[in-house]
């Protein structure tokens, strides 16, 4: 590293000054990780990595399941959840390098759960045109509430039709880095299981696209247009269902691909050619349909086969991660004209829907999505995204602006400061969950990316 960049580091991330350091606060505190910054880092930035450590095993809790896992943030404060979009992206961004045995554990968890949940779902969250779904009779429910997810784990599968794929490209990445023959044995089996059982009824075989909403972007909210239209709860969430979407798509191919190696692993080589051909037939119909013609990919497709008029971050980065396009496609995927950039990071798309101007997904920058927007943009063009990555990154810790104390726990013990959630776009100021995996695990991947930690962490061939 040169001095111009130290330099820039120390800038960046001096508001660690303004914070009580970690040891000071947790003197007790004793990582269970021995990776560490290099020796002449700049301080501010070791900072934030020991601030990074401390807040991702202060979410280590014990798993229903079985061993323990990553909870999504709070430091532990969430109760007893498995979050596949959670799983996913904080796998991929950093923890399967760094906790790979945890890892391990948590994605088993994760689909030893959804086979339990199958597509069970409570009044006001029923799967509309899938046969398959099992309406459940419940005396309270209300959207994420413990009702529901205390006795399954899981959200309802009307909520992770975007996500739910996804454990197959986190699973494939760790055990390219760590896995043995079991591991893709196990692997291989529950992929078909999954394909068959839970992803078949999304598949549409008229344009060779899955249907499912924007990966992690929960129905119902203002993420999507039909939170603005006269619809009910439940018919607003089937909508954003329906739709298809890049981001999702995209996991789906990676998700062939990995089916494609753990076959070839195992032997079976018909299986591996049925994948590989799979997986290049849904990157051509992703090119086909859901594209604008300037190479920009769309929000989403709607059920009439209209093209929304936005692009999103995330789904620009997995397609281009994913090897949807490549060389001067991708560098068109990125969209650079549609999105909108800023000290935040990137807008998670846009224009934003301006019937609402209250920020979540709608009006927003999530910090792990641009981090895999900067990942995408420096695999389609080749050249370091780092300052506009740490920039967003640092804006992302602050003290708590805004408390839950029924969920995070006690406001005196963030004086170190915490990883948020996501970021207000007009105001640029962090908000959300405190110690947010998601947002921990995206500054894990700036220092594994830019090689700032005392010993080199291998990377696998699906990213």
């Amino acid at each position: 590293m040169n001095r111009e960049e130290k330099s820039f580091l120390d800038e960046t991330f001096s508001k660690m000054k303004a914070f009580m350091p970690v040891g000071k606060k947790v003197p007790n505190f004793h990582p269970r990780l021995e990776v560490e910054m290099k020796e002449d880092m700049p301080d501010f930035l070791k900072s934030a990595w020991d601030l990074a450590v401390f807040e991702a095993e202060a979410n280590i809790q014990p798993c229903s399941y079985g061993g323990e896992y990553f909870t999504a943030g709070g430091r532990g404060g969430w109760y007893d959840m498995l979050f596949g979009q959670d799983t996913v992206a904080c796998g991929l961004l950093a923890f399967n390098k760094l906790y790979p045995d945890l890892m391990k554990n948590q994605i088993r968890s994760y689909v030893l759960a959804r086979v339990n949940i199958g597509f069970m779902c409570p009044d006001g969250w029923v799967l509309e045109n899938c046969d398959r779904t099992i309406p459940l009779d419940m005396d309270v429910w209300r959207p994420n509430s413990r009702a529901f997810c205390e006795r399954y784990h899981l959200s309802p599968a009307l909520n992770r039709t975007g996500q739910d794929v996804g454990w197959l490209w986190t699973a494939g990445d760790l055990f390219d880095l760590c896995g043995d023959r079991m591991d893709w044995a196990w692997l291989f089996g529950m992929g078909e299981l999954f394909f068959e059982r839970f992803y078949s009824p999304f598949y549409d075989e008229t344009d060779g696209l899955y249907f499912g909403q924007a990966s992690f972007i929960d129905v119902g909210t203002t993420g999507y247009p039909f939170a603005f239209r006269d619809m009910d709860g439940q018919q607003q969430r089937n909508a954003a269902v329906w739709l298809k979407t890049p981001s999702t798509n995209a996991l789906y191919v990676r998700g062939m691909d990995v089916m494609a190696h753990a076959a070839q692993i195992l032997g079976r080589e018909k299986d591996a050619l049925l994948w590989r051909e799979k997986a290049e037939a849904l990157r051509k119909a992703i090119r086909d349909h859901l594209r604008f013609s300037d190479g920009a990919f769309s929000y989403f497709m709607d059920s009439e086969g209209r093209l929304e008029e936005r692009s999103e971050a995330l789904g620009a980065a997995y397609c281009i991660l994913a090897d949807v396009v490549t060389g001067e496609d991708a560098v068109k995927a990125l969209a650079s004209d549609r999105l909108r950039f800023s000290k935040a990071g990137v807008s998670l798309f846009y224009p934003f829907y301006e019937e609402n101007t209250k920020a979540y997904h709608n009006h927003s920058a999530w910090p792990f999505a641009s981090t895999f927007y900067y990942m995408a943009k420096e695999k389609a063009t080749g050249k370091s995204c780092m300052e506009e990555d740490a920039l967003q990154l640092a804006n992302a810790i602050s003290l708590p602006a805004e408390f839950k104390s029924s969920v995070m726990g006690n406001p005196d013990d963030y004086v170190t400061g915490t990883f948020h959630e996501y970021t207000v776009w007009e105001s640029q100021k962090p908000r959300g969950c405190l110690a947010q995996c998601f947002s921990i695990s995206a500054f894990m991947n700036l220092c594994i990316r830019n090689n700032w930690l005392d010993r080199e962490i291998t990377r696998s061939r699906f990213l």
